[in-house]
């Protein structure tokens, strides 16, 4: 006899990277929140209405890549943040959190580890991971030296993490890519979610 053994997996997009990432796990069928600093990111045009999202910063200008401006931030809305209605149901119905961001850039570079282990800290039977997209080794030496920095807070916060690289499609042109790439996400998604498993009244080691 099957049962239902899917996990719930709360999808939270930081930046535009983990924004346009976030439209397809919209699309999957993932509970979705996005979170970013730049309005233009969030325009309806952009992203579908339907799709809960929050704007950190006073301004909604974006960082322009400097991820010591994300980090501040976020450090003067983190509460806001996790008391958000919307945000902290998501995470309270969640199995498995994932924060995507794209490492090369500055909000979700300088947010996305901090979020990760502020979710940790306030919803300590959550699993929560870490999603970041490497960036193309064609793109600017800031991206570069973003995604090295982030990674270095991944660690130092001891995070569960996992990585997309950009520069696997580095033939394609940029929106090709990142379609590739947002794709590779929802299909890590959909494993994670348990898409695949199935079990009957024995048990299966899987589930």
């Amino acid at each position: 006899m099957e049962r239902n053994v899917e996990l719930k997996v709360t999808y939270i997009g930081v930046g535009n990277g983990g924004t346009q990432i976030g439209i397809k796990a919209y699309d999957a069928g993932f509970n979705t929140a996005i979170i970013n600093t730049s309005q233009r990111d969030l325009a309806e045009d952009v992203l579908p209405k339907e799709i809960l999202s929050y704007i950190i910063g006073s301004d909604g200008r974006g960082t322009g890549k400097n991820r010591n401006l994300a980090k501040e931030y976020f450090k003067d809305d983190l509460v806001q943040l996790l008391n958000h209605q919307g945000i902290s149901e998501k995470i309270s119905n969640a199995d498995i959190v994932v924060v995507c961001a794209a490492m090369g850039g500055g909000t979700g570079s300088g947010i996305a580890p901090f979020l990760c282990n502020r979710i940790s800290r306030a919803f300590t039977d959550k699993t929560v991971i870490f999603c970041g997209v490497l960036p193309k080794l064609s793109e600017s030496p800031q991206s570069q030296y973003n995604s090295l920095e982030c990674m270095n807070e991944v660690h130092k916060l001891n995070l569960p993490y996992m990585l997309v690289d950009l520069d696997k499609y580095s033939d394609m042109d940029d929106h090709s890519a990142h379609e590739k790439v947002a794709d590779h996400v929802v299909k890590a998604l959909s494993v994670l979610r348990g898409d695949k498993m199935l079990s009957s009244q024995h048990g299966m080691i899987d589930e």
